[in-house]
């Protein structure tokens, strides 16, 4: 059996590696397009402002540990142009001498992450006008900074967008962020989403084991290489403050039609010891006929 394998990084490597643990035999080839196979992508807004450091750390895995303790076939610098579903091969071209080839397959899995939203306005392609989604990119804006920039835009309130602004203040750059919706984090609902407002994997289609319907795993994508569904988890620090989802939200359940039940839990301190109180908060919960859903208020 050969498994050919589209990207690495958090979703391809993992899938790669789990598939190794489930056979022995099997022939796995990862063709990645980039130069690194496998690195902590979470971790380079966190490199721009210098809490990880040095580069080496944002590596989690060479080509050559793989191929040494999983014995995979690790190619770099391969982009797959195409794929013949019927004669079960993929067209794979390799950047560095421009070589192409087909690869013959028995299973495909399909892991390439996703590319940065370039908006068609004019200057997009200016060369300060800079995106986020590797190693090479992340040298470059990290160059920019250690040469003394003064003022930077981030387009994009979303997780990495607001990691970015975060360390880009830590370095003592001017910063300003810009955001399309009408809040931060787009994916969690608003409420959740105001403190982070007052402070301030890659992507693999899955299955949502709530709603049922195929969705885009952001962030970490490994649990897609193990589970025939998905519930997607994030969490942010900005500043201060963390933000967390998990499951379907408010946004995503209401339009689907499906049932739910929306609940505030509140914490507070004594103003005199700052402990947080022992006694269990009261609440009021009413039920609304427009949706079956209860919404509660400490008081």
């Amino acid at each position: 059996m050969k498994l050919v394998i589209v990207g690495g990084v958090a979703g391809g490597a993992s899938a790669a590696a789990r598939a190794r643990r489930l056979s022995e035999d099997a022939e796995i080839v990862v063709l990645e397009r980039g130069p690194d196979v496998s690195f902590a992508n979470c971790g380079l807004p966190y490199y721009v402002g210098g809490e990880i450091a040095p580069r080496d750390k944002l590596l989690v895995a060479n080509p050559q540990l793989l191929r040494e303790r999983f014995r995979l076939d690790v190619r770099t610098r391969s982009s797959v142009e195409a794929i013949d579903r019927q004669g079960k091969k993929v067209r794979v071209k390799e950047l560095d001498t421009g070589r192409e080839y087909d690869e013959a397959y028995d299973a495909l899995i399909l892991a390439p992450g996703a590319a940065p939203l370039r908006p068609p306005i004019p200057g997009i392609d200016l060369p300060n006008v800079l995106t986020l989604r590797n190693l090479e990119d992340v040298d470059r804006i990290k160059a920019r900074v250690d040469a003394a920039a003064k003022r930077v835009v981030v387009v994009g309130a979303g997780f990495i967008g607001l990691e970015l602004a975060e360390n880009f203040v830590k370095r003592g750059v001017e910063t300003v962020v810009v955001e399309l919706q009408t809040q931060v984090l787009p994916p969690l609902d608003q409420e959740m989403t105001v403190p982070i407002a007052e402070a301030v994997g890659d992507a693999v289609e899955i299955r949502d084991v709530v709603t049922g319907a195929a969705a885009i795993l952001r962030g970490d994508s490994r649990p897609a290489a193990r589970y025939r569904g998905t519930q997607g988890t994030s969490i942010v620090g900005v500043f201060d403050r963390v933000a967390a989802i998990t499951g379907a939200s408010e946004k995503v359940l209401s339009p689907a039609n499906v049932p739910y039940r929306k609940i505030y839990v509140h914490q507070w301190r004594q103003p005199s010891t700052g402990h947080l109180m022992k006694r269990r908060p009261s609440s009021t919960c009413e039920r609304r006929r427009s949706s079956p859903r209860v919404t509660c208020r400490g008081r």
